[in-house]
């Protein structure tokens, strides 16, 4: 949970007779003697989910209630009967505040077996059919270590993404390979030029898929080769994330291919292609590739003034969790003008404590430019990747200008 996060609950196990009677009331049932489980011993490890309800506590009170088991058994309380679903599988009210807006805090609770089927369960459980409710903001997840544990995470993370370009601290400099509508040769070529200035990490735009402009094989095969030469010229590496976003059946026969032909890293749109994808590519057997999270698709969950999941979850803890070692988002201050401080919340859910996953990387971009390095430093952290593509592409010499932002990235480490 992110210090300062949510406010002291009003509510909250088990402070008082009234406060216990009062949970006891919105976690009680009753109901269907076909509804008798037996169900199996539980480990008593939970999950602890944390909202903002555009509510009073009153009516906070009424929603938690509905979220428990809509989001579980999916089933009224009155039609359970007191015994394993009840009181095992069916989520807990841990406790509602009032905030200082007029919203509440709720806390609620889960079994961590509840959500033992993976990454896609877990987001079921957390933000199934209630994010239908135009009230209800999914804000952040608190996970047992051991199930954190269950999951890889990052397979690079900080520290493998540093070792992979020789770059021990300081932030690290990205730009995005562009513009859909251009074919193999051109990308190559364009490839080549930001690879000669001596970029960190070059990533294909999100645009850049499986068009018919470029088709996929023959881009990531040219673009490699290409970047392979320019950094042999320059000696510094540079590590060439590939987009395989497309069709689900042929995911990780383009990410082979896109290992096999010198990419050096691997891009995803969680948003169109679900998280479980970029957990899918992170995992698999002889891979042992870094993993990019796009945000492409995603802002329409978070987006301000009713997101239905806040931005540290978004693009922080649950790329994280699917196994992204670098999350894009957009930043401050650009064409999407993105809070400081949920900017800063993205890379404490990246790189918070959490259970053995490893830290990982935000990368921000939509307004980046020169003069304004060392504010996303300040904000993102040093453990980041600045992206600049547009302010780049602006000038006459792609190449210059690259070498010109690498040096000034490298001068604020």
């Amino acid at each position: 949970m992110m210090a300062g996060l949510l406010p002291q609950p009003v509510w909250s196990r088990p402070d008082s007779p009234g406060t216990r009677s009062a949970l006891r009331e919105l976690n009680s049932s009753s109901g269907h003697p076909l509804l008798e489980v037996s169900g199996l011993p539980l480990s008593g490890e939970r999950i602890h989910a944390h909202y903002r309800f555009r509510c009073a506590p009153a009516k906070a009170a009424e929603i938690a209630r509905f979220l428990v088991h809509e989001h579980t058994v999916e089933l009224p309380s009155d039609v359970l009967p007191e015994g394993f679903l009840a009181s095992d599988i069916v989520g807990r009210v841990d406790s509602i505040s009032a905030n200082p807006d007029g919203s509440s805090a709720c806390i609620l609770s889960y079994a961590s077996e509840v959500a033992s089927g993976g990454l896609t369960t877990l987001l079921t459980l957390l933000s199934g059919n209630g994010s239908f409710l135009p009230v209800i903001e999914l804000q952040d997840v608190e996970l047992p270590r051991g199930f954190a544990g269950a999951s890889s995470g990052p397979r690079f993370g900080v520290d493998g993404i540093r070792s992979l370009l020789g770059v021990k601290n300081g932030a690290l400099g990205a730009t995005a390979l562009k513009p859909v509508g251009a074919s193999p040769r051109e990308l190559a070529r364009i490839a080549s030029a930001l690879a000669l200035g001596g970029m960190d990490i070059i990533k294909e735009d999100d645009g850049v898929s499986t068009q018919v402009f470029a088709p996929f094989h023959e881009r990531v095969e040219r673009c490699a080769a290409a970047i392979a030469d320019a950094s042999s010229k320059t000696g510094k590496p540079c590590i060439y994330f590939a987009n395989i976003t497309g069709p689900m059946e042929g995911l990780a026969e383009r990410a082979y291919f896109a290992k096999e032909k010198g990419a050096t890293g691997i891009e995803i749109l969680p948003g169109p292609m679900g998280l479980d994808s970029i957990r899918m590519v992170s995992s698999l057997p002889g891979l042992d590739l870094p993993v990019i999270s796009h945000c492409a698709w995603q802002g329409a969950l978070c987006r301000p003034p009713n997101p239905a999941i806040s931005m540290p979850l978004v693009f922080g803890l649950f790329p994280r969790l699917a196994g992204a070692d670098l999350s894009i988002m957009p930043g401050f201050g650009g064409r999407f003008d993105i809070p400081r401080k949920a900017c800063r919340s993205v890379t404490e859910a990246l790189q918070r404590p959490c259970g053995n996953l490893r830290p990982a990387l935000p990368m921000p971009g939509g307004g980046v430019t020169m003069d304004r390095l060392a504010e996303f430093v300040d904000v993102f952290g040093q453990d980041t990747a600045l992206l600049m593509s547009g302010a780049l592409f602006q000038k006459p010499d792609l190449t210059q200008a690259c070498n010109d932002f690498m040096t000034a990235v490298r001068d604020l480490r």
